[in-house]
C-alpha cells in the first residue's frame, strides 16, 4: 500500500480581504470599490474563497476552502482531495486524490491507496481498510485485541477469535476451535 506523509499544507499563500461595497464600512475603514482587483504575482492562481477572500496560490497548487471541522482555507499540492483535510498531531494535513487519511497514534498521517474494485471501510478507530474481491468482508477491530481486517465471503464477524498467533473466523452457526498443539483455528458447529 502507498503511503505519503502530508504534515501540513503549503503556506506560501497571500490572502486579501475582498469587501463588496463602495462605501466606508461601520468602523469608518476605508472598503475597496466593487470595480477593485487583487492582483497576485506573476504565476499565481487566484480563487475566491466561500467568505469572500481573494486568495492566490502558486501555480502548482490549488485552494481548498475552510470546512465543516474548523480548517479555514489555504493552499495544497494539486492533487489534494480537498474533502479529506483532517487536523491531525495539532496541524492540518490531507491526502491525494483518491486515498485515504489515517491519523496514527503518534500524530503522522498515513494515506491509505486502495486496489480497483477494493471495498473501502473504517475501523471504529477510524483507520481505513481496504477489502480485495478475495476476502470482501469487512470485521471491525474487537475488545480482544483484533484490530479490523477482511475475511473471505460469508465470514461471521462475531465469530473471531485469536489462535496461536493469529485470529480465525467461521461462517454463522459455527464456532472457532484453537488447536493447542499448532495453534491453527478450524470451524465447528456451535
Amino acid at each position: 500500500m502507498a503511503r505519503y506523509h502530508w504534515i501540513a499544507p503549503i503556506t506560501v499563500c497571500v490572502v486579501a480581504s475582498v469587501l463588496c461595497c463602495g462605501d466606508d464600512d461601520e468602523k469608518g475603514e476605508s472598503v475597496p470599490d466593487p470595480g477593485s482587483t487583487v492582483q497576485c504575482t506573476e504565476g499565481a492562481i487566484k480563487y475566491t474563497t466561500s467568505s469572500g477572500e481573494i486568495v492566490c496560490c502558486p501555480s502548482a497548487n490549488r485552494f481548498c476552502d475552510e470546512n465543516a471541522d474548523g480548517y479555514t482555507g489555504g493552499c495544497w499540492p494539486e492533487n489534494t482531495d480537498c474533502n479529506l483535510i483532517t487536523q491531525c498531531g495539532g496541524q492540518w494535513a490531507a491526502c491525494p486524490t483518491g486515498s485515504l487519511p489515517y491519523c496514527k497514534d503518534d500524530a503522522t498521517l498515513e494515506c491509505h491507496v486502495c486496489s480497483e474494485g477494493s471495498s473501502v471501510y473504517r475501523t471504529a478507530s477510524g483507520k481505513p481498510v481496504c477489502c480485495d474481491s478475495d476476502a470482501p468482508t469487512f470485521c471491525d477491530e474487537t475488545d480482544e485485541g483484533y484490530a479490523g481486517g477482511c475475511w473471505a465471503s460469508g465470514v461471521d464477524c462475531d465469530t473471531i477469535a485469536p489462535c496461536g498467533d493469529d485470529w480465525a473466523a467461521c461462517a454463522e452457526g459455527m464456532v472457532v476451535v484453537c488447536d493447542e498443539a499448532t495453534g491453527e483455528g478450524y470451524c465447528t458447529q456451535a
